[in-house]
């Protein structure tokens, strides 16, 4: 993980989400490129996005003071941290995935908000359409959370999820903090625990990278969300990791709630990853 993106809309929540991710930078020695993208209005009938150029060098300067206002000692400290911003026009969900599919974007991190008012609302629906659908891992941080070493992930585990690739991208995560893994199945009943049991363990030892401490455990509860939720807090995780599908629009479509469900009612940082076909 050497690149960041991390969008803005210049409020509290993204700028948390900035500082978290220069803590992430300060681990993984990774460049931060800040971003935000200004949609202009338009007439209908000549649909440009040209835009106002005097109000977009008010937008690049207002970044700039961003820069400024909310850059840690963490990372200026950090000879390998470098942070660079830019302004870009279009619909945000739209330029955040194209800018997620570059090869200088390893992981996205972005504030998510418990969607009160309208703008929580608008930019929670930015937050989870991009966990979704982004090329990249997505780390989705609550607006008030602060940064806290990583020592315990909780990573939402059934028969689809146990991925070669998810497995090894999450452990390279994992490795800098030394963190260990909760490999948590929520099941409404009875499940076959052991062999899910035994397909993570087959998975695991076979990754190339370290493998960290880990445990396994079924959660018995109706909604996804909330058995993950209710683990997360009495094991005291730090991030929650959930896997999304590329390949299949239904099993898409049944993780869009879980994932929203845990992005805006808990208060523990969420990683999505993303399986399938980046064509």
């Amino acid at each position: 993980m050497k690149h960041i993106l991390v969008p803005t809309d210049f409020s509290e929540a993204s700028a948390n989400a900035f500082q978290y991710a220069q803590h992430l930078a300060d681990v993984f020695s990774a460049s931060i490129h800040l971003v935000h993208v200004y949609h202009p209005s338009f007439d209908p009938s000549v649909p440009s996005f040209s835009g106002d150029s005097e109000l977009i060098s008010i937008k690049k300067e207002a970044l700039g003071e961003f820069v400024q206002k909310y850059r840690l000692p963490v990372a200026e400290d950090n000879p390998h941290v470098s942070i660079s911003h830019d302004v870009t026009v279009g619909f945000a969900v739209d330029e955040l995935i194209h800018l997620s599919k570059q090869d200088d974007c390893d992981f996205v991190v972005m504030g998510s908000t418990g969607e009160h008012g309208v703008a929580d609302k608008l930019f929670g629906s930015i937050s989870s359409s991009v966990s979704r659908k982004a090329w990249s891992p997505v780390l989705l941080v609550p607006a008030d959370v602060t940064y806290r070493p990583i020592s315990r992930i909780l990573y939402a585990s059934n028969f689809e999820s146990i991925e070669d690739e998810m497995i090894e991208e999450l452990f390279e995560f994992a490795a800098p903090f030394e963190a260990g893994v909760h490999f948590v199945h929520v099941s409404e009943g009875k499940t076959d625990e052991n062999a899910l049991r035994e397909e993570i363990f087959e998975e695991v030892f076979e990754q190339k990278t370290a493998v960290p401490s880990f445990q396994t455990a079924t959660v018995y509860h109706e909604e996804p969300s909330e058995g993950l939720s209710i683990y997360a807090i009495e094991h005291e995780v730090d991030l929650i990791s959930i896997v999304t599908h590329r390949r299949s629009f239904w099993v898409n479509l049944l993780h869009k709630s879980t994932t929203k469900q845990l992005a805006f009612n808990t208060n523990i940082p969420m990683m999505v990853l993303h399986w399938g076909d980046k064509s």
